[in-house]
């Protein structure tokens, strides 16, 4: 049987005062190939290159809109039997202060987006012989860190039914997944923070749930 392949991205900052992002998320893309978008996103890098942008790696904050645009287009070009997208998002203003420490928050947005994509409603991973994870290398490995990876071992097994996984924190520029990853975690962030609706238009089919953590929640506890 072959591997399923799992890269994940966070979006947001994790201060919660009005200066800070609206929402933290957590976004999980499955590839069922490690190599799909692989071709296509090398082909436009060095197309971009030579047209004169000397581009090192896509990232969806800094790209030039219009290079933008053709990532959205290859990714738009993905079937979702192939790539599996879900996000987890938490309205920072509606967290409870007791809340507000990374080990909690990460922890509920990792438990939900693995639930929804190997549990709930997603791939049945038991078709698979090991799941492989990465996640983008921090330039740091403070408090964050500590508290993904910590959500990351203790939730996994909960939702893999015995298949063995593995954990690989590669820096961005060096895989193209954890650059589409990006990219997908970007345009949800952007529909939420900014109601900006064309870059999740361009990979709605990809995205399959956008669970806000906090989305029956009434009490907001500082305006944004």
């Amino acid at each position: 049987m072959p591997n399923l392949y799992a890269f994940i991205d966070e979006s947001g900052d994790g201060g919660f005062t009005p200066k800070g992002s609206r929402y933290f998320s957590v976004t999980s893309m499955l590839l069922t190939d490690p190599s799909i978008g692989r071709d296509a996103l090398f082909r436009l890098r060095h197309q971009i290159i030579e047209e004169g942008q000397d581009l090192e790696y896509f990232h969806a904050t800094t790209d030039r809109q219009v290079d933008r645009d053709r990532v959205f287009a290859i990714l738009g070009a993905l079937e979702p039997g192939d790539c599996r997208a879900d996000t987890v998002l938490m309205e920072k203003a509606k967290a409870n202060p007791a809340l507000r420490v990374p080990q909690r928050y990460y922890s509920g947005a990792v438990e939900r987006v693995l639930r929804y994509q190997l549990a709930a409603y997603g791939r049945d991973i038991r078709q698979f012989d090991s799941l492989v994870v990465f996640l983008d290398r921090p330039s740091q490995r403070g408090k964050e860190f500590s508290a993904m990876l910590k959500a990351l071992k203790s939730n996994l097994p909960r939702f893999l039914h015995g298949v063995p996984y593995s954990l690989h924190f590669h820096a961005s520029m060096s895989h193209h997944g954890l650059q589409m990853v990006d990219y997908l975690s970007w345009a949800v962030s952007v529909h939420h923070e900014r109601g900006e609706d064309r870059p999740l238009a361009a990979v709605q089919h990809l995205v399959q749930t956008q669970l806000d953590m906090f989305r029956n929640g009434t009490k907001v506890y500082y305006e944004k």
